[in-house]
């Protein structure tokens, strides 16, 4: 099995060590809450309201999170040394970014927070400010101290934190971790939104994805796995070079605003991003106009695009780069970081748009001319292997685009309804001086508007992909038909050959061995002399006849002429004519 494939287990290893969903798992739950005997507030709330004696068994696996870490799957009872991988480093792991936004229109003020004590004092510092309208904290990774202080400070719903753990396409029936599907209308009730989406990386040696991504994958807290595309070994690859898509998500929460005076509060997770490995073709342009020539002033440094938090970061605090609305249409401000993130995020779409493209037409040249464009023109598996590849992350691609039009725009997840301009749009509600803090009741539609042609034009081009894929399915199939019946032809063509020699041998065979009696060697050479007179004439009747019988003449004769009465054993039988 390819190392690809590494998530499937060996034969004889148990895949759910620590339990399935029908059972197995209250051995080691006791004692993951062993290790923990005396949780702080937060995390005593989710133990509880999680208990089999209560009815939200499905934040247990938020309990189990919080108890040991990270997620079940990776846990190790004697843990490495390393400190991002023991229970000790997980658990405290803390990076997060206050931005504080003021009504003055200026860049939001920015404070960091990388440990578990910095983070408790500015949480515990924090003021009210007339002039202060939007605190927005933007988490990357998660672990037990992030959710315990800002989970137990803001008040947030456990099912917010739940539902970012994992980011699998499927789940398997034993399956521990998956989460029931939200109805509809609970969506519309809730007061957090979230938003998946994948992110390319480009690795230049398969060892870095193999042995040094997949390092810095369980060094997680959260789980996510960077899949091959297994779309290498074209013609103008690398050997040895790989591309990637990791599922990642974007979880928004806000906070139920108490008066009318007090500033809105917001929640945005976020994935971390691989270090190993580049963007692909090095990540989206800096969206900065850039300064004028004579202008003087000091050349602003941009992105530095490595790592998709600081990426956030970087963009959230440039209000002039997005679209701007006055304060009475959107006097928290939160347009601008979601302005940045869904920049963000059509730039990686539209990134992955042309790499798709970019395969698929490799794929078609490689069917049309595989003399030219593969190594081995035989190698139909390969090429059916990059298609079965596609066939699986397309569909996957497609849904996040329909989830996420239909949840954070409104609008129908069916292209056809979007070409015109005509979006099945919602009115969103502007700011209200009765609302009660939902996500969908902060942002205007006005925000929103310039990048929903973005991703209705990303979600046309996949369907464009899938039915693209479909047909080049189908002329793969029909050119290994095709190799296939000229194999055959070329092996009919090679027996047709030997059977014409077999019959040359045959008289000369049958003479040698009539002469082969001769005792006396001396007398050899009269034999050879014998033989020699009556082989070649043999040889050359036994050519003639075959020749004769196989002409078409001497076949039309031999089946028209009556042997035996009306008897005819050389005309040729129609099999499918019915017996009467």
């Amino acid at each position: 099995m390819r190392d690809v494939y590494h998530f499937i287990k060996k034969e004889g290893v148990n895949p759910y060590p620590y339990g399935d969903v029908y059972g197995g798992q209250s051995e080691w739950r006791e004692k993951w809450m062993n290790l923990e005997p005396n949780p702080d507030p937060y995390h005593t709330h989710v133990r509880d309201i999680s208990s089999a004696d209560h009815q939200w068994p499905h934040l247990r696996l938020l309990a189990d999170f919080m108890n040991i870490g990270t997620v079940t799957a990776r846990w190790q009872e004697n843990p490495a040394e390393d400190d991002a991988r023991s229970r000790a480093g997980r658990t405290t792991r803390t990076n997060v970014c206050l931005l504080e936004y003021y009504r003055d229109q200026k860049p939001p003020q920015c404070t960091r927070y990388k440990t578990r004590e910095s983070l408790k004092t500015g949480l515990a510092g924090l003021k009210p400010d007339q002039n202060l309208t939007l605190r927005l904290f933007v988490v990357e990774d998660l672990s037990r101290t992030v959710i315990e202080a800002l989970g137990y400070k803001f008040g947030v719903e456990p099912d917010f934190f739940r539902e970012h753990l994992y980011a699998y396409a499927w789940n398997n029936p034993r399956d521990p971790w998956r989460d029931a599907t939200n109805l509809e209308v609970d969506l519309e009730q809730r007061r957090w939104l979230q938003i998946r989406f994948p992110r390319a990386r480009y690795f230049q040696k398969h060892t870095t994805y193999s042995i040094d991504a997949r390092g810095e994958e369980m060094k997680f807290n959260v789980e996510r796995r960077a899949d091959d595309d297994e779309n290498r070994g074209c013609k103008w690859d690398d050997p040895d070079a790989l591309t990637s898509f990791m599922r990642s998500k974007a979880s928004l929460w806000t906070k139920k605003r108490v008066s009318s005076g007090e500033p809105e509060t917001a929640i945005l997770l976020l994935d971390p991003t691989i270090q190993n490995g580049l963007p692909l073709w090095k990540g989206y342009k800096n969206w900065e106009k850039p300064p004028y020539p004579l202008r003087s002033d000091p050349l602003p440094e941009g992105p530095k695009q490595t790592s998709f938090f600081d990426d956030f970061v970087y963009w959230a605090q440039k209000p002039d780069c997005f679209p701007q609305l006055p304060s009475e249409e959107c006097p928290s401000r939160i347009h601008i970081p979601v302005a940045a993130l869904l920049h963000l995020l059509a730039s990686e779409w539209l990134l992955i748009i042309d790499y798709v493209k970019a395969r698929l037409n490799i794929i078609d040249w490689e069917l049309a001319y595989p003399q030219h464009f593969v190594k081995n023109p035989d190698d139909i598996d390969g090429r059916m292997r990059k298609l079965h590849a596609w066939r699986r992350f397309i569909p996957v691609f497609r849904e996040m685009l329909s989830d996420m039009l239909l949840h954070v725009f409104h609008s129908s997840s069916h292209i056809e309804t979007m070409r015109g301009g005509d979006f099945d749009t919602r009115a969103w509600l502007a700011h209200q001086t009765n609302n009660d803090g939902r996500v969908h009741d902060l942002v205007t539609d006005v925000v929103l508007q310039p990048y929903k042609r973005d991703f209705a034009l990303v979600l046309g081009a996949m369907e464009e992909f899938q039915k693209r894929l479909e047909r080049l399915t189908q002329l793969a199939v029909q050119t290994s038909i095709v190799d296939d019946s000229r194999r055959s032809m070329a092996d009919n063509r090679n027996l047709h050959r030997l059977t014409w020699l077999a019959t040359l041998f045959l008289p000369l065979s049958f003479i040698a061995a009539l002469l082969s009696m001769q005792s006396k060697v001396s007398e050899l050479g009269h034999t050879l002399r014998m033989w020699a007179v009556i082989a070649a004439p043999s040889a050359g009747l036994t050519l003639f006849v075959v020749l004769l019988i196989s002409s078409t003449t001497a076949k039309k004769a031999m089946s028209d002429f009556p042997w035996f009465g009306n008897w005819k054993p050389f005309v040729k039988k129609d099999s499918s004519r019915k017996r009467r």
